[in-house]
């Protein structure tokens, strides 16, 4: 059930080798984080009501890389750990 509900507001679909995120949240939600343990490989994605450019600093640290909403991702040809930072609102 828990899952289920996680998985419906953040918009995750998951099939064999793909995944997307089509974000339902909340607008008063300023921040979601989210931990996917899948085939050996730990996924964090951190969803933050902010625009690319305002994450770019994030993502040029290497600290993360950048998932667009709906973006397909393969995550099957990920490395055992990747984060990825997801924004929320449009640049």
């Amino acid at each position: 059930m828990h899952r289920a509900a996680i998985e419906a507001v953040c918009g995750l679909q998951l099939d064999a080798s793909t995944l997307q995120l089509r974000l339902c949240l909340p607008e008063h939600w300023p921040q979601v984080e989210l931990t996917l343990r899948r085939a050996g490989r730990c996924l964090h994605f951190v969803l933050l009501r902010a625009t690319a450019s305002e994450l770019q600093p994030r993502i040029d640290a290497g600290a993360a890389q950048l998932l667009r909403p709906g973006q397909p991702l393969a995550w099957t040809e990920l490395a055992p750990d990747a984060t990825f930072v997801v924004p929320l609102l449009e640049d």
